[in-house]
């Protein structure tokens, strides 16, 4: 890239332009995550049966996968303003009308628009921060950008919970408008407007980006629905994960036979960025205790609702304020591999500390291991995505890296998410049955137990006797949540083994930030 056309892609005013990047990672995490912990307040306002109502989790993550590889793209052509001021309009007006909608089809179309506009946020925003930022502030960019996946997601309950306890569920959704607002005059005054690069745009092959974001798309959905469905004895989970596999070979046929500037497959193809892409996705699962088995362990055994989850959760988001400029600091001294090793670490032994739950622990006992969390997924993220950058070798591979990013990091989370939760119903069962066993009839201990909750429900009778055996069977599930969280302790502990593993076989980045 010529000095010339770099400087008409660099930020008139760099602070705006990086504020815009944070508002935009911050909505794109925070409305995932706020569409899972808020999902029975959406569905019971937007008058959404139990299968309507799970769509909306992956009408609104899915698209983003179907616009992510052509957006980073076309950012690179035409400028991130050009793409971020319609989808923030767009997103804006979508969530204004959602909460109004009463037809079904409507709601799911609308929530998938929303979707659509988020998609183009994250890659879009880390096009900008790599073409138009200054060498000495990409880093921060960069942090903000991991900074804000990581708070956004763990405030997503307590907002959540404060909204619902206000019985004003609409304000789940329309609390969005006004950092759309803000992050919309942020992008028109801190990003640059350069001229399109027509001849970058004639000469793309749309064909690609198309199959392979239908593809990812369809992959996400089935890995989204597969718990809910059971997995590939669901013809829908089915038709997804084959559909969306026959569309990603049909992408990989076709940069086989066509010539495509807007993939830079020699860029993709290094070592270094492939096995990032690995360690995303492990990173992925490896952050799912505070976002997935926390939440399940404190609803389902202490009844927690979900502002009392975000209580504990908060406990990831608060440390960032501090470990932001310690993890930038850092970075510019160190090499990323030491540090992103670090944060993975502390994600293996944050779970392992947890492995010693029963079901006695409330809150406060896990914050030893959720702020160690919050220390790895810190370090984590953000050296992950200095590394990545430190394997590019010029502002034109922006486009690809960033594409990259976004579909990793979707990727990661769900594929995480599902895999975790899998977990948990599988050996939620197989705990439940194994307790069963020895919860018989003849059992001279459960006879006295259920004489014990009898006397305390009412004494004689068949009703406190049916209360009773409630009772009891409500204590065995608990204790087979709590077996099944900790087995999900230790499944995530070993994947931060196995992701210093394959970190292990990278080498040192072709530059330091």
């Amino acid at each position: 890239m010529s000095d010339s056309h770099a400087a008409l892609l660099r930020s008139p005013h760099p602070a705006l332009g990086v504020a815009a990047v944070l508002l935009g990672a911050f909505l794109s995490a925070l409305n995932t995550r706020l569409t899972s912990f808020g999902l029975a307040d959406l569905r019971g306002g937007l008058g959404l049966t139990f299968d309507e109502g799970a769509w909306l989790t992956t009408l609104f993550s899915a698209p983003q996968l179907l616009v992510a590889p052509a957006t980073a793209y076309v950012a690179r052509a035409i400028g991130a303003r050009r793409i971020l001021m319609p989808s923030i309009l767009g997103f804006i007006l979508a969530s204004a009308i959602l909460p109004l909608l009463s037809n079904p089809p409507a709601i799911l179309a609308v929530q998938g628009l929303r979707g659509l506009a988020v998609g183009t946020f994250l890659p879009a925003c880390l096009t900008f921060v790599l073409q138009a930022l200054p060498p000495r502030t990409v880093i921060w960019g960069l942090a903000a950008y991991g900074f804000d996946n990581i708070v956004a997601g763990h405030m997503a309950a307590s907002l959540e919970g404060f909204w619902s306890d206000a019985g004003a569920w609409e304000w789940i959704i329309w609390q969005n408008l006004p950092l759309a607002l803000v992050m919309l005059v942020l992008a028109h005054f801190g990003m640059a407007l350069p001229p399109v690069n027509r001849e970058a745009l004639r000469q793309t092959d749309w064909g690609g980006p198309l199959l392979l974001g239908a593809g990812l798309a369809l992959v996400y959905a089935g890995l989204d629905q597969g718990n809910r469905l059971d997995w590939l004895r669901s013809g829908t989970v089915l038709g997804c994960l084959a559909g969306g596999g026959v569309l990603i070979l049909g992408f990989v046929l076709r940069m086989a036979l066509v010539q495509a500037s807007w993939l830079q497959l020699t860029v993709i193809r290094r070592r270094n960025i492939l096995i990032v892409g690995g360690i995303l996705a492990l990173f992925g699962t490896a952050t799912t205790p505070s976002l997935v088995v926390l939440p399940n362990y404190l609803q389902t055994v202490h009844g927690l609702r979900a502002i009392q989850v975000g209580d504990a959760l908060i406990w990831v988001a608060l440390p960032q304020l501090v470990l932001l400029p310690v993890t930038v600091w850092l970075l510019r001294r160190v090499d990323p591999r030491l540090t992103l090793g670090a944060g993975l670490a502390c994600l293996g032994l944050s779970a392992w500390m947890q492995t010693g739950l029963t079901h006695d622990w409330a809150a406060p006992d896990f914050l030893p291991g959720q702020a160690l969390q919050a220390v790895g997924q810190c370090l984590g993220i953000t050296s992950s995505l200095v590394f990545v950058i430190g394997n590019i070798r010029d502002v034109s591979e922006a486009g690809t890296i960033s594409g990259w990013l976004q579909i990793w990091r979707l990727l990661g989370i769900e594929a995480g998410a599902a895999t975790i939760a899998t977990w948990l119903r599988l050996r939620e069962q197989l705990a439940s049955n194994l307790i069963g066993l020895h919860v018989g009839s003849d059992n001279l201990l459960v006879a006295q137990v259920l004489q014990g909750f009898q006397a305390r429900l009412g004494g004689a009778g068949a009703d406190a006797e049916g209360r009773a055996l409630t009772a009891l069977a409500n204590l065995v599930r608990q204790e087979a949540t709590v077996q099944s969280n900790i087995d999900a302790f230790w499944l995530v502990a070993w994947l931060g083994v196995a992701a210093l593993l394959l970190l292990s076989l990278t080498h040192a980045p072709h530059r330091r930030m």
